[in-house]
This record gives structure tokens, sequence and C-alpha cells, in this order.
């Protein structure tokens, strides 16, 4: 559970009016940042978190026969058997599907898209590509790789329908909440840790985490990766000196295209971009088709990073039963509220989705120094703080604060309860959430 994982459910029962604050408004307004083929998707399943996770097991299933498939007509019976056990196992792809994300429809939409391109079936690629930008925006590549490879008339054809469907949201976007996407074209430079955690992220993906605790052996992670590593170099010493299929030719432009967006979107579009293992993902696909044709004649070298996957995803297995994952988990316990403890008032939180998630109710967001997606100041940042200081003393709204250090986060400041503003209007919640109301409020409770 994430904040976008809050704000896919609250879109599946209305695409028009989603509670909680997107970038660029306090809430209330039509979904415009993130796309909305997933929300939609999720309301065939009842619009609810249990739904959710039952699409997923669907979509895991899906994606992996789609692999099987697609691998199989291109490379032959081998090279699927290898990239579908890749996928099945990747430990990036296992922990897509347990978070509650429009990933896992992306990748099967991707590898359908892929395929059909690779075949030069022109409309089905269009329709399919269209509808993946529709779950993902960084879905655009998709676009892209089919005009590179179709040609003449295929071409015009595919891009006018996969263009149409994305400019016909775009345009119900800005008569419905006055954006676009709501990102904006503003330079953001970007220092090397950018780069490292891209390559981290990209090792991780290929390589398998590295990270197994319960094997209780020092260092076993990187010994795993170096094996992974030095089976992927033993099967390039060895390539085949044949073409390699189409869709691995695919495949390949994919990744490198989608990796040109997310340095273009992080510079231009959205400092905020995590360039981690989850935006990541969709590289898997590739991947797997890239390995099962390289080591369709070499099953003792597939053998190794099948395994070393099996073992990263096993390890996320026991982790997430022990420990949960993100709000549902054992970390965020001690933030549970519940809804009951809230006075009847508009709500504020520097984690509205968090309490969106505990109690149902949708918090607007704080007001912010810095733009975190446009790095812009803002230049009213104190009067809106002392504005909301107001409105809090005068029991027209109420702050809700979470302490952020339970999640080993830097902090970038002062708690808000601490800040002069809200002094003496504070009281604990639980041991790392504060409540902020008026004093009349307070006693009345």
């Amino acid at each position: 559970m994430s904040y976008d994982s809050v704000v896919y459910v609250q879109a599946s029962h209305s695409l028009s009016s989603i509670p909680l604050p997107q970038p660029r408004d306090s809430g209330g307004e039509a979904l415009y940042w993130w796309a909305p083929a997933y929300p939609l998707v999720l309301r065939v399943f009842g619009s609810s978190y249990g739904g959710a996770r039952f699409l997923s097991c669907l979509l895991l299933i899906a994606g992996t026969l789609l692999v099987a498939a697609v691998v199989w007509r291109s490379a032959g019976r081998t090279a699927a058997v290898i990239a579908v056990m890749l996928f099945a196992f990747s430990p990036s792809v296992f922990d897509a599907h347990l978070n509650l994300l429009a990933e896992p429809l992306f990748l099967v939409l991707a590898v359908s898209s892929m395929r059909l391109v690779s075949e030069g079936r022109a409309t089905l690629a269009g329709l399919v590509s269209g509808a993946a930008v529709l779950t993902r925006y960084a879905g655009l590549p998709l676009i892209l790789v089919g005009a590179l490879f179709l040609r003449g008339r295929q071409r015009l054809v595919f891009l006018a329908i996969s263009i149409a469907i994305y400019a016909a949201w775009l345009i119900r976007n800005h008569f419905a909440a006055g954006q676009t996407t709501g990102r904006e074209l503003r330079w953001h430079p970007q220092g090397w840790d950018i780069v490292v955690v891209f390559l981290r992220a990209l090792k991780q993906l290929v390589l398998s985490p590295g990270n197994l605790p319960s094997l209780h052996v020092a260092h076993i992670g990187l010994f795993v990766q170096i094996g992974v590593a030095a089976a992927i170099l033993a099967a390039l010493v060895r390539i085949p000196r044949q073409k390699p299929p189409r869709l691995v030719l695919v495949g390949l432009a994919f990744s490198g295209l989608y990796c040109l967006l997310l340095m273009v979107t992080v510079a231009l579009f959205d400092a905020q971009t995590p360039v981690d293992q989850r935006l990541l993902v969709p590289l898997s696909l590739p991947l797997c088709f890239v390995l099962g044709w390289l080591l369709r004649n070499q099953p003792l070298l597939a053998a190794i990073p099948i395994a070393a996957f099996f073992i990263g995803t096993a390890q996320e297995v026991r982790t997430v039963t022990l420990d949960g994952i993100d709000y549902s988990g054992r970390t965020w316990s001690a933030a549970k509220v519940d809804r009951h403890s809230l006075p009847p008032v508009p709500l504020y939180s520097n984690w509205p989705a968090a309490i969106a998630y505990f109690t149902g109710r949708s918090p607007m967001r704080l007001p912010v120094a810095i733009d975190p997606h446009t790095l812009a100041p803002n230049t009213e940042y104190h009067q809106e703080m002392q504005k909301l200081a107001e409105d809090v003393h005068a029991g027209q709204a109420a702050l809700v604060v979470l302490d952020d250090s339970f999640l080993e986060i830097p902090k970038s400041g002062p708690a808000i309860s601490d800040l002069p503003a809200f002094n003496g209007e504070c009281r604990p919640l639980t041991s790392v959430v504060d409540l902020c109301v008026a004093p009349s409020e307070r006693i009345r409770r």
C-alpha cells in the first residue's frame, strides 16, 4: 500500500472526484496525475483492497502465460521455458504484484504490445499500446517502438490509433480537471547521485536484490549476484551468430527508450520521479526475452539466474509474511489511527494517504516550502502555514502529523506539531501520531 494505491482505489469508485489531493490540487478533483486504466479494471473487481489482491494474482498468471507464449513463438520452446521461469521468479516482478499498483496490468499490456509490433499487426498493436499508456504514462516508449519497427501504412495506422487514445485522455483531463497530466516543463538539474540510484536499481533487477538475511551466510547476496553476472557474461561470450528474433530487438529498443524517458522525466517534468526498482520493473520483460534467447542452448548457465531469482523471491515472501508491506505492514502499525478519534472538521496531514487508508477520511496536503515535483520555491509558504494555524486554533481544521522517524526517513526540518504556530494545540493519538486541534474541540472530545 502506498499513496498511489489509495488513489487507485478511490479512482475506481469515480474518475471524476478523487478525495485525496493530487500534486496540483487540494483534493476532490477529477483524476489527471495518474492514468485511468488500472482503476477502471479494478472497478470490475469490486473497487476494494481485497479485489485488488485477487486482480494482482490474475495478472501475474496472465503475464506469465503471455511471456511463455510470445517467447515460444519467437525463439522456441527452450527459450520460452527459461524466459517464463525468470519472469515468474523475478523478485522485482513479484514485488510489483505485491503492491496495489498499475505495474502488473502494464506488464500484461506491454508484453502484448511488443509481440504485436514484432509481428507487424498495426491495428491491434495501436490499441494495446494506447491502453498501456493509459495504464502508466511511462508506456509512451511503446508508441516510439512501434513507430521505429513498423513501416509505411502500418506505421501510420499504429500511430493514429495509439496517439488518438492518449490524446483523448489528455483532452478529457483538460476539460475535467484543468490539467493534462499535471506535469510542468521545467529544468531540474540532477547530480550523480541519481545515476548511482539508477545503477543500483538496475543491478537489483538484473542480478537479483542480493538481500538474503534468512540464509545467515556472510555476503551470500553478493556471491549470488556475482554468479548471475558471470552466467550472463558467459552467455554473451557465446552469443549466437544468427540475428536475434524480432521480439528481442523490439524489447531492447523499448529498454533504451524507456531509460531515456526516465531521465527526461526526472530532468524536465517531475523531479520527484523515483528511479527505483518499481519504476524499472517494465525492463524485466526485455530482460526475460534476451536471456531466454541467449541461454536457450546453455541450460546449466540458465539455471544460475533462475535459481538466484527463486531464492530472492523466496526471501521476499518470507519478509512480507513476517513484516507485511507499506501501510498494511508491521512498521506502520504504530501509525494506525481510529476514525472516531478525529474531529469532524477538514483535516490536513503530512501523510494524507496513510490517514485515508487507516480511517477512510482523506486529509488535504500540508503546504510545502519547495514544490517536490518542480523544485520551485513556494513564496506563499509562511502565509499558508499561518493561515492553517489560525484555522486549527479557530476549530475550522485539524492537523494529523506523523513523526516519520519510525520510517527511518531523514527529516527536512522540525516536526510540524513542534512549530510555534501550533504550540500547545497538539496531543498524541499514538506513539508516532499527533493531533493538533482547537482547545475547545479538545475539551469537547
